[in-house]
C-alpha cells in the first residue's frame, strides 16, 4: 500500500518502484514488530500496577503507582513518532564508526607499547653496560684513594726473593697484572742478557707501591753505580746536619788515577760531587770517600738496609744486588723531596748524568730520568759490570728502576741492557693502576 502523499516521478522504472515498495514493507514489519512488543511490555506493567492498586499497596516513593501509557502508543495516528530509518540502518552505522574509534585507540596504545617496549631492548644493554663501567670507575676510584703507601727502604724486604720475573705489591693495594706480551718481551730481554752475567731488577711506583722484579738478590760489581747513592750519604748525613758544606775543603785522593784532575791537593766539596756524578770521575769518587767514609758511612748504609755495600779495604765499588739499589734510591727519593736547597742541588745533577743507560733506553717518551750508571770490563769477570738505577718519573708518576748486571762493558751489552730497561719500563702503567 502506498502512502497519500505520495509525490513519485512517473518516470522512474517498475524496477525501482518495485524496490521501493519492497524497502517499505520491511521499514513497516520492524516498526510494527517493535511496536508490538513495546505494546506488550505495556500490558502487562499496566496489569501489575491496577492489582497493585486494587490491593492497596503503593510505590516506593509512597505515592500509588498510575499508569501512565506512552505518548508513542497513545499519540493520534497521524502524530505517531516515525523510526529513524532513512533507507540505511543507522544503528548499525554509528556501531561500526564506534568499533572503528575502538581499534584506532587500541592500536594507537599497541604501537605505543612496543615503540616503548622496542626502546627498552634497546636501551637495555646500554644501561647495564653503563651501570658495568660505573662500578668500576667507582672501584677504581675507592682503591685509588684507600691506597695507602709510604716508601721507605725498609719497605723493599717484601719484594719477592725469586729466580724468576715476579709482580708484587708493598702496600694494600693489589698485585699488578702484567700482560702475557709484556711478561714475553721482558723474558727475552733478560734471556739475552744472561748469556753474557747475571741479571737482577727492581721496578715499582714510588706512589702505589706496585712492582716487579727479577733475581733480586743477585750480587754484581756495581761499578760507577754506587757514586749516586755515596753523594746522597755525604749530603743527608754530613752537609744537612752542617758537619761540612757544600763549600769544605777536602783532600784530594792520589790512589786510583794519576791522570785525574783531582790529585793530590784539596778541592771543594761541591766540585767533588759535581764531577763524580756527572762525569763519573773517579778520583773525585775517590777523594770524597778517602776523607768521609770514616765518619758515619757503615752506620748510614745498613741503616737504609743496604748490607752487601758497607766498606771495604780492597775496593770503593762494592758487589751489591738490586734490591740494595732500589733500597738506596728510595732513600734518595725521600731526600730529593724534602725540598732543602742541598737536595735540590744533588736533584739537578743526577739529571745531568753523562752516562745513562736508562735515559738512552727511554728515549723516546715523556720519562724525565734522574740516575747513575756503572760500567766495568776486567779479565777477570768478578769485576764486569754494565749498571744503572735512579728515580723515573712519566706524567709525574714516580718510579725506582734498578737493573744490575755482571755483563762485561761493550756497546752490544749496553744495548743488551737498554733492552731490558724498556721493555720493564713498559709496564709502568700497570703499576700506576
Amino acid at each position: 500500500m502506498t502512502s497519500s502523499n505520495d509525490t513519485r516521478n512517473p518516470k522512474r522504472s517498475i524496477v525501482e518502484d518495485s524496490f521501493e515498495k519492497e524497502l517499505r514493507e520491511k521499514a513497516r514489519e520492524r516498526l510494527q514488530e517493535r511496536e508490538n512488543a513495546l505494546h506488550g511490555t505495556q500490558q502487562a506493567a499496566l496489569h501489575h500496577n491496577n492489582k497493585t492498586v486494587a490491593e492497596g499497596k503503593t510505590t516506593p516513593s509512597g505515592r500509588h503507582a498510575r499508569h501512565e501509557a506512552p505518548s508513542d502508543a497513545f499519540a493520534p495516528a497521524p502524530f505517531r513518532k516515525a523510526p529513524l530509518f532513512s533507507g540505511r540502518p543507522l544503528p548499525g552505522v554509528l556501531l561500526a564508526a564506534l568499533v572503528i574509534i575502538l581499534l584506532a585507540v587500541f592500536i594507537s596504545a599497541a604501537v605505543s607499547r612496543c615503540d616503548r617496549s622496542e626502546e627498552d631492548v634497546v636501551s637495555e644493554p646500554q644501561q647495564v653496560a653503563q651501570v658495568q663501567q660505573e662500578e668500576q670507575q667507582t672501584e677504581a676510584s675507592e682503591e685509588v684513594q684507600t691506597i695507602s703507601f709510604d716508601p721507605s727502604p725498609q719497605e723493599l724486604d717484601s719484594i719477592p726473593s725469586s729466580s724468576g720475573l715476579e709482580a708484587f705489591s708493598l702496600s694494600n693495594a693489589s698485585t699488578p697484572e702484567i700482560s702475557e706480551e709484556q711478561r714475553s718481551t721482558i723474558q727475552k730481554a733478560v734471556d739475552d742478557a744472561t748469556e753474557q752475567g747475571d741479571v737482577g731488577f727492581v721496578f715499582y711506583s714510588l706512589e702505589t707501591g706496585r712492582g716487579i722484579s727479577y733475581n733480586a738478590d743477585a750480587v754484581v760489581y756495581g761499578a760507577s753505580s754506587f757514586k749516586g747513592p755515596y753523594a746522597l750519604y755525604v749530603c743527608e748525613s754530613l752537609i744537612e746536619p752542617g758537619t761540612i758544606s757544600l763549600d769544605s775543603d777536602c783532600a784530594g785522593t792520589m790512589l786510583y788515577d794519576p791522570s785525574s784532575y783531582y790529585n793530590g791537593g784539596s778541592y771543594i766539596v761541591s766540585d767533588l760531587i759535581d764531577d763524580a756524578i756527572i762525569y763519573s770521575d773517579n778520583n773525585a769518587y775517590g777523594s770524597l770517600r778517602d776523607s768521609y767514609d770514616t765518619m758515619g758511612f757503615d752506620k748510614w748504609v745498613t741503616g737504609v738496609g743496604a748490607n752487601d755495600a758497607t766498606y771495604r779495604a780492597d775496593s770503593w765499588y762494592p758487589w751489591y744486588c738490586a734490591r740494595s739499589s732500589a733500597k738506596l734510591w728510595t732513600e734518595m727519593y725521600d731526600y730529593l723531596e724534602s725540598g732543602t736547597e742541598t737536595a735540590t742541588y744533588l736533584s739537578t745533577l743526577l739529571g745531568q748524568t753523562e752516562t745513562s743507560f736508562i735515559r738512552d733506553a727511554l728515549q723516546g717518551t715523556n720519562a724525565l730520568v734522574k740516575d747513575k750508571a756503572g760500567w766495568c770490563s776486567d779479565s777477570d769477570p768478578n769485576y764486569n759490570g754494565v749498571c744503572d738505577a735512579g728515580i723515573v718519573t712519566v706524567d709525574g708518576h714516580p718510579f725506582v728502576l734498578s737493573v744490575m748486571t755482571g755483563m762485561a762493558d761493550s756497546d752490544e751489552n749496553r744495548l743488551l741492557f737498554q733492552e731490558i730497561a724498556r721493555s720493564v719500563f713498559e709496564t709502568n702503567e700497570a703499576l700506576s693502576a
